[in-house]
């Protein structure tokens, strides 16, 4: 904060004041404004037309992605199938419930 005095008092000419009124009204609405955003971070992850939601626990995805990707690469399945598989883990979409509350 010393280092702005500072530089305020050497250049007097490039400080000016505040508008208290304008001010408080930018931080309204900035306030105003941040729930909206949280809402629409929400929207953005909501199912698009054609996915389905599974609520599955991290260790049991762990076990079906690495079991899906060890198919996607095994000769036991046709070809096709194995690019079906491939193609279907690249669709998932994973979203991190921590990282959407921290908006």
């Amino acid at each position: 904060m010393e280092d702005t005095s500072a530089w305020a008092a050497a250049h007097p000419q490039s400080v000016r004041p505040l508008n208290s009124p304008l001010l408080s009204l930018a931080i309204r609405i900035l306030e105003f404004f941040r729930p909206v955003r949280e809402a629409l971070a929400l929207l953005s992850l909501a199912p698009k037309r054609g996915e389905i939601v599974l609520m599955i626990p991290e260790g049991a995805w762990s076990v079906l992605e690495e079991t899906l990707q060890l198919d996607a690469v095994s000769p036991i399945f046709t070809a096709q199938l194995r690019r079906d598989i491939t193609k279907a883990l690249k669709a998932v979409r994973q979203i991190n419930l921590d990282e959407v509350q921290d908006i």
